[in-house]
C-alpha cells in the first residue's frame, strides 16, 4: 500500500510539472518533448481526441460479454436490473444488447468533446461488481477546476476515494492545485516570466499534520531543481534539447546525463544515456523517412528492442530481447495489422524463454463501424477461436 501511495504522490507532481510545461510549450523549440508528455495529461484532462472518438459524440458505452451468450441480442433495459442501474454516465443510454454484461466502460463528454463524467463497472471473480465513478467540472474558460472519484465495492457503500482541485490566474495558469485522499498534496505556483516556482506541502487527512514539504523551481526550458538534484538542460540554436543532466542539490556532482542528437530535419535520431563514470546505460535509435518515423531501436545491458511502424505511427512489428536473472533469456517477437480506421485487427505473438520453451498465439478482430468511423462492435478471436466480444452504445450531439 505504501508503495502504491508514493507511486500516486509522484504521478500527481508529476501531472503538475506537465501542466506548468504545457503552457509554455511554444517557447520550448523544436526538441518536442512537451508535446510528446502532453499525452499524459490524459489522467487529469480526457477528451474526446485523447480516446480516438470521431464526430461530435455526446457519450460513449462500451461493454463485453461472453461469445456463448445464448441471447446476443437481447436488448437489456439498464433501469430493470438492479446491478445495472448506474453504469451509464449518460442517462439518454437505456439499453444495451446482451443478456449478461462482465464489464463496461461509459463517459459523457460536454459539446466541448472534454470529459464531465466517467464510469468503469467490472465483476471481479465473477461475483463482487467494482464500480470506478469519476465527475469532471471545469470553469468558464475550459480549465478543469475539480476531478472527483467515487469507488464503490460489492453492495457496500459509494465513497469518495479522490478529489484533485485547480486553482488558475487570469492568463489561464495553474496557481494552487490539491490532491487529496488518504492523504492530502497540496502545491502552489509563482511565475517569473516563463519559470515557475511549485511549493508543495503533503497533509494527513485524518489529523491535519504536516508530514511533509518540498520546493521545486521549474526553468522555462523545462528543467527542474529542489534540494536534492539539480536538471540542467542545453538547447541548440534549433531550439532543440541537445543534453540533459542531473546534478547533486549541494555538491554540484553530475550523476547521469542524456546526450541527444538530430537530423537535419530535426527529428530526434539517437539518445544516449549515461551514469556514473561516463558509462553507457542505454542506447535509444529512431530512423525516418519522408519525416516519418518508420523505426526505433533501443540496447542496454538488461537486452534490446526493435520497432517498426506504420505512416501512421503504430507499431506494425516489434522484437526484444531480454536478461533476466540467473541468465535467463527471452525472445518475443510480434506482428501486427491495422484496417482503414487504423484499429489493430491482427497480432501474432511469438515468444522464445529459455526455462518454458517456445510458443505461438495469434489475435485477431472482427469491427463494424458507424457512419462516423467508431466501431460498434467488436469479435475477439484467439487462434481461430471466438473468446470474447464487445459492443458499443454511442450517442451524438
Amino acid at each position: 500500500m505504501k508503495c502504491i501511495q508514493k507511486m500516486e504522490k509522484l504521478t500527481y507532481l508529476f501531472l503538475l510539472m506537465l501542466l506548468i510545461v504545457s503552457c509554455n510549450k511554444e517557447e520550448q523549440g523544436n526538441n518536442g518533448r512537451p508535446n510528446d508528455l502532453e499525452k499524459h495529461l490524459a489522467e487529469v484532462n480526457l477528451t474526446r481526441a485523447d480516446l480516438k472518438l470521431r464526430g461530435k459524440l455526446r457519450s460513449m458505452m462500451e461493454y463485453e460479454f461472453l461469445p456463448q451468450d445464448s441471447a446476443i441480442n437481447k436488448e437489456i433495459f439498464l433501469n430493470e436490473i438492479p446491478r445495472y442501474q448506474s453504469i451509464a454516465a449518460d442517462t439518454l443510454i437505456k439499453t444495451v444488447k446482451a443478456s449478461v454484461i462482465q464489464n463496461s466502460y461509459s463517459i459523457l463528454f460536454n459539446e466541448k468533446g472534454k470529459a464531465v463524467r466517467e464510469i468503469w463497472w467490472y465483476v471481479y471473480k465473477g461475483q463482487a461488481d467494482t464500480k470506478n465513478n469519476t465527475f469532471f467540472y471545469y470553469d468558464d474558460n475550459g480549465n478543469l477546476v475539480e476531478r472527483t472519484e467515487f469507488r464503490q465495492y460489492g453492495r457496500g457503500q459509494e465513497e469518495l476515494y479522490k478529489k484533485q482541485l485547480f486553482n488558475y490566474d487570469k492568463k489561464n495558469r495553474l496557481i494552487h492545485s490539491c490532491h487529496i485522499s488518504k492523504e492530502k498534496y497540496c502545491s502552489s505556483f509563482t511565475y517569473h516570466g516563463n519559470e515557475a516556482v511549485i511549493e508543495t506541502v503533503e497533509t494527513d487527512v485524518e489529523s491535519g499534520d504536516t508530514i511533509g514539504s518540498n520546493k521545486l523551481f521549474m526553468g522555462k526550458d523545462g528543467a527542474t531543481t529542489d534540494n536534492d538534484k539539480r536538471e540542467v538542460r542545453e538547447i541548440d540554436e534549433k531550439g532543440n534539447l541537445i543534453k540533459i543532466s542531473w546534478r547533486d542539490g549541494i555538491s554540484g556532482e553530475e550523476s547521469a546525463r542524456n546526450l541527444f542528437t538530430y537530423d537535419q530535419d530535426n527529428n530526434l535520431i539517437q539518445e544516449v544515456s549515461f551514469g556514473l563514470n561516463n558509462e553507457i546505460l542505454s542506447i535509444e535509435s529512431h530512423f525516418y523517412e519522408e519525416g516519418k518515423l518508420v523505426a526505433s531501436t533501443k540496447n542496454n545491458a538488461r537486452g534490446s528492442r526493435q520497432e517498426y511502424f506504420n505512416r501512421n505511427g503504430q507499431v506494425i512489428e516489434y522484437q526484444s530481447k531480454s536478461i533476466e536473472e540467473d541468465s535467463i533469456m527471452t525472445y518475443s517477437s510480434d506482428v501486427r495489422k491495422y484496417d482503414s480506421f487504423y484499429n489493430e485487427i491482427y497480432c501474432k505473438r511469438m515468444w522464445n524463454h529459455s526455462l518454458f520453451g517456445k510458443g505461438v498465439t495469434i489475435d485477431s478482430f472482427s469491427l463494424d463501424y458507424d457512419q462516423y468511423g467508431n466501431w460498434t462492435k467488436k469479435k475477439v478471436f484467439k487462434n481461430d477461436s471466438l473468446v470474447k466480444m464487445e459492443r458499443r452504445t454511442l450517442v451524438y450531439y
